[in-house]
Formats: structure tokens, C-alpha cells, sequence
């Protein structure tokens, strides 16, 4: 049976967390980062916020409609790199990395 932190395992528990957890001015544009076990990329840095792609296998599906409007779906895996994040414009979708998701987030040892 599971027993309930007390109030100082709890505080304790808390900053270990919050302690290896970046801030806005960690981040760099063109580094990459780790967020919840995945590899992202900064691909923009504002006053508040970060933006960034994730690095590494996803399925990308392909919609081709024909003339006689039959349908086809091509599912394939592709891995992105940083090397395939060369832009504005991405040819992947980006996602915004604020104050609320800083704590999931690590620098990567270089």
C-alpha cells in the first residue's frame, strides 16, 4: 500500500525536480534539447515562450486523390534531424514551449 509524501519529502521532491529544469535563457536556436524523453530542436526563441520540432521517428501519411476521386493513403516512418530543420520555412510542424513545460525540459551533454 502506498503511503503519502510528508511535507518535506514533498518540498524535497519538488526541488529536485524544478533544479536540472531549463530556463528561457538555456535554450538556443539550432541546439537541440530533451523534453519528456524525445529530442527537440529550438528553432525560435521569444520573450516567453520557445519554439521547436520534434527530432526523431513519426509517421507521415500521404493523401493522393485521383481523378475519379479514388482515394489512397502511403503510411510511411521518417526520422527527422536537425540537419532536415533548415528554415523558416519547416516542412514539419512546430510546437510552442512555454514556462508550464520548462521543467520537462533538459540540455542535451554535448
Amino acid at each position: 500500500m502506498r503511503r503519502m509524501m510528508s511535507e518535506e519529502e514533498s518540498k524535497k521532491f519538488i526541488e529536485e525536480m524544478f533544479a536540472n529544469a531549463m530556463k528561457l535563457e538555456d535554450f538556443e536556436i539550432g541546439k537541440p534539447f530533451m523534453m519528456s524523453k524525445r529530442e527537440w530542436l529550438c528553432v525560435d526563441k521569444g520573450t516567453w515562450c520557445v519554439i521547436a520540432i520534434q527530432l526523431g521517428p513519426r509517421d507521415m501519411t500521404q493523401v493522393l486523390v485521383d481523378e475519379s476521386g479514388e482515394r489512397t493513403e502511403t503510411t510511411k516512418v521518417v526520422t527527422i534531424t536537425a540537419e532536415d530543420c533548415k528554415g523558416p520555412p519547416y516542412g514539419w510542424g512546430c510546437s510552442v514551449i512555454d514556462e508550464y513545460d520548462f521543467p520537462a525540459c533538459s540540455k542535451i551533454d554535448e
